[in-house]
């Protein structure tokens, strides 16, 4: 077993002399290029939304299925629904590319080739911002090629549930709930789904029929918890947990009918944030945590076992001066712990 620690910390400094946003009626407001909200006409950034009203127009399931939509965004497959996919930002390599959930790190330290887009579904996400460019003054190394902040949906006044169910080909199902509930001072929202599919051998032959081959089948979970509380009308606290659990099948090279290899996936994130508004001021604490582990079954070499962790925490303070413009000041520490096991030989 061996074990890997990396500690940095980092200060940034943004000047922004657009007019501060106002959530206007029909306006799209970003939070990825200054980490703060702004709308999207007062950024200068090459940045680009995809809306939930536009997955939802377009049936699509992934969020490697709605990257493909934007423009200087490429990605490659391995197989079908699960398998692993690449994601190409301006021409560049997947790990180059930040990848953030609520501007959470959902960037798997013990993995070199980058976030594992292929695990992330759609039924709870209000839309997803792609900044192009490097943005590592703000986000760090990582975003040498741009950010993928995926936004997940909010609570809505009141009481509201609903329950949903889609099938497909390759015997491919999809169920899941979303409960929430908003009141002057508090609100909480609860979704969970859960994708299965039989899909298809990646290593069949070309040409050949898949129903001579077995089926390299595909399980995914996926868990969220939103909830804040407004303490009064200048300060809040907000809670999120992100839980991803996903199994997916695998034929080793040039073995199409290989019923042994299998990727299990594991993916937790978990954010508390406190904001305080004073004055000019608009200050957040955030602490945040990731957490990745990943199994390889049936694995003859290399490594069997990864997990990795990082912890971030970062204080930041959004200061407006002339009524319309702002710099945002921020520090930040962050730790990645790596641990794995090598198959024994």
């Amino acid at each position: 077993m061996s074990k890997i620690i990396k500690l940095s910390m980092a200060t940034a400094l943004v000047i922004a002399t657009n007019s501060y946003a106002q959530d206007d009626l029909g306006i799209i407001t970003v939070s990825s290029a200054t980490k703060s909200e702004q709308s999207i006409q007062d950024i200068t950034s090459n940045i680009e939304v995809i809306t939930n009203e536009e997955l939802e127009d377009r049936n699509i399931n992934t969020v490697t299925e709605a990257l493909n939509l934007v423009s200087g965004i490429s990605f490659t497959s391995n197989g079908g629904l699960g398998a692993t996919k690449s994601v190409r930002l301006r021409g560049m390599n997947n790990n180059r590319t930040l990848v953030l959930i609520d501007g959470i790190r959902f960037q798997n330290p013990s993995s070199t080739t980058g976030a594992s887009t292929a695990h992330l579904m759609l039924d709870n996400i209000e839309r997803i911002e792609i900044i192009k460019g490097a943005q590592s003054g703000i986000w760090g190394a990582d975003a040498t090629a741009g950010v993928v902040n995926i936004i997940t949906k909010n609570s809505q006044e009141g009481t509201h549930g609903s329950i949903f169910g889609e099938m497909g080909s390759f015997n491919t199902k999809k169920y899941g709930m979303q409960l929430s509930h908003k009141e002057n001072n508090f609100d909480i929202r609860i979704s969970g789904q859960k994708t299965t599919s039989d899909s298809f051998s990646s290593q069949a032959p070309r040409y050949e029929d898949l129903e001579n081959y077995e089926d390299d089948e595909y399980t995914n979970t996926t868990l969220n918890l939103k909830t804040n509380y407004y303490i009064n009308d200048s300060s809040e606290i907000g809670f999120n947990i992100i839980d991803i659990d996903s199994e997916k099948e695998y034929d080793s090279f040039q073995n199409p009918n290989d019923k042994t290899p299998q990727s299990n996936l594991s993916s937790r994130l978990y954010s508390l944030a406190y904001k305080q508004n004073y004055k000019n001021h608009n200050i957040k604490v955030s602490i945040e945590r990731s957490k990745f582990t990943r199994t390889e079954l049936g694995a003859t070499s290399g490594v069997k076992y990864f997990k990795g962790k990082t912890n971030n925490i970062e204080i930041n303070d959004n200061i407006v001066y002339n009524k319309k413009d702002f710099i945002v000041l921020g520090v930040g520490s962050s730790n990645d712990d790596v641990d794995f096991i090598k198959v024994d030989n």
